[in-house]
Protein backbone atom coordinates (compact mmCIF):
# COMPACT_ATOMS: atom_id res chain seq x y z
CA UNK A 1 0.00 0.00 0.00
CA UNK A 2 1.47 3.35 -0.99
CA UNK A 3 1.13 6.51 1.09
CA UNK A 4 -1.89 7.61 -0.95
CA UNK A 5 -3.77 4.29 -1.04
CA UNK A 6 -6.88 3.92 1.10
CA UNK A 7 -8.17 0.83 2.85
CA UNK A 8 -11.53 -0.29 1.41
CA UNK A 9 -14.76 0.63 3.16
CA UNK A 10 -15.40 -1.71 6.11
CA UNK A 11 -19.09 -2.32 5.33
CA UNK A 12 -19.73 -1.94 1.61
CA UNK A 13 -16.22 -3.07 0.61
CA UNK A 14 -15.98 -0.35 -2.03
CA UNK A 15 -12.99 1.90 -2.54
CA UNK A 16 -13.35 5.30 -0.82
CA UNK A 17 -11.72 8.46 -2.07
CA UNK A 18 -10.26 11.63 -0.59
CA UNK A 19 -12.07 14.89 -1.25
CA UNK A 20 -11.44 18.49 -0.35
CA UNK A 21 -14.15 20.61 1.21
CA UNK A 22 -13.88 24.18 0.06
CA UNK A 23 -14.15 26.32 3.15
CA UNK A 24 -11.86 28.75 4.95
CA UNK A 25 -9.82 25.85 6.34
CA UNK A 26 -9.68 23.69 3.16
CA UNK A 27 -10.47 20.44 4.98
CA UNK A 28 -9.67 17.06 3.51
CA UNK A 29 -11.84 14.03 4.21
CA UNK A 30 -12.43 10.43 3.11
CA UNK A 31 -15.80 9.63 1.56
CA UNK A 32 -17.69 6.98 -0.41
CA UNK A 33 -20.00 7.27 -3.44
CA UNK A 34 -21.96 4.07 -2.74
CA UNK A 35 -25.66 5.02 -2.30
CA UNK A 36 -26.82 4.46 1.27
CA UNK A 37 -23.32 3.75 2.53
CA UNK A 38 -22.75 5.20 5.98
CA UNK A 39 -19.20 6.44 6.23
CA UNK A 40 -17.54 6.97 9.59
CA UNK A 41 -16.17 10.47 9.24
CA UNK A 42 -12.47 10.75 8.60
CA UNK A 43 -12.65 14.43 7.90
CA UNK A 44 -11.62 17.84 9.01
CA UNK A 45 -7.95 17.31 8.19
CA UNK A 46 -5.74 20.13 7.00
CA UNK A 47 -3.79 17.90 4.62
CA UNK A 48 -4.55 15.00 2.31
CA UNK A 49 -1.80 12.99 4.02
CA UNK A 50 -3.43 13.47 7.43
CA UNK A 51 -6.86 12.36 6.15
CA UNK A 52 -5.38 9.22 4.55
CA UNK A 53 -3.30 8.37 7.62
CA UNK A 54 -6.34 8.68 9.91
CA UNK A 55 -8.53 6.56 7.60
CA UNK A 56 -5.94 3.81 7.22
CA UNK A 57 -5.17 3.67 10.95
CA UNK A 58 -8.73 2.73 11.92
CA UNK A 59 -9.47 -0.73 13.16
CA UNK A 60 -11.72 -2.79 10.95
CA UNK A 61 -14.50 -4.39 12.98
CA UNK A 62 -15.09 -8.09 12.57
CA UNK A 63 -18.01 -8.14 10.14
CA UNK A 64 -19.32 -11.56 11.15
CA UNK A 65 -19.34 -10.57 14.85
CA UNK A 66 -21.35 -7.44 14.08
CA UNK A 67 -23.83 -9.43 11.99
CA UNK A 68 -24.21 -11.98 14.79
CA UNK A 69 -24.90 -9.24 17.35
CA UNK A 70 -27.60 -7.77 15.09
CA UNK A 71 -29.23 -11.19 14.70
CA UNK A 72 -29.21 -11.68 18.48
CA UNK A 73 -31.11 -8.41 18.93
CA UNK A 74 -33.86 -9.78 16.66
CA UNK A 75 -33.97 -13.08 18.54
CA UNK A 76 -34.25 -11.32 21.90
CA UNK A 77 -37.09 -9.23 20.53
CA UNK A 78 -38.82 -12.41 19.35
CA UNK A 79 -38.59 -13.94 22.85
CA UNK A 80 -40.47 -11.06 24.44
CA UNK A 81 -42.94 -10.26 21.69
CA UNK A 82 -43.59 -13.66 20.08
CA UNK A 83 -43.03 -12.25 16.62
CA UNK A 84 -42.03 -14.76 13.98
CA UNK A 85 -40.91 -11.85 11.83
CA UNK A 86 -38.07 -11.19 14.29
CA UNK A 87 -36.85 -14.78 13.91
CA UNK A 88 -37.03 -14.44 10.13
CA UNK A 89 -35.13 -11.17 10.41
CA UNK A 90 -32.37 -12.86 12.46
CA UNK A 91 -32.06 -15.63 9.86
CA UNK A 92 -31.78 -13.10 7.03
CA UNK A 93 -29.19 -11.08 8.92
CA UNK A 94 -27.06 -14.20 9.46
CA UNK A 95 -27.29 -14.97 5.74
CA UNK A 96 -25.29 -11.78 5.15
CA UNK A 97 -22.23 -13.51 6.61
CA UNK A 98 -21.84 -15.51 3.40
CA UNK A 99 -21.80 -12.49 1.10
CA UNK A 100 -20.26 -9.18 2.24
CA UNK A 101 -22.18 -7.24 -0.42
CA UNK A 102 -25.53 -8.84 0.34
CA UNK A 103 -25.78 -10.14 -3.21
CA UNK A 104 -26.76 -13.67 -4.10
CA UNK A 105 -24.28 -15.37 -6.40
Amino acid sequence: MTERELKPRPFCGKQPYVAEEINPDDWWYVTCQTPGCILPCAGGHTSIESAIAKWNSRTTPDRDSIIEECAKVCEEHAKTSYLTEAVTCARKIRALKTDPNGEKG
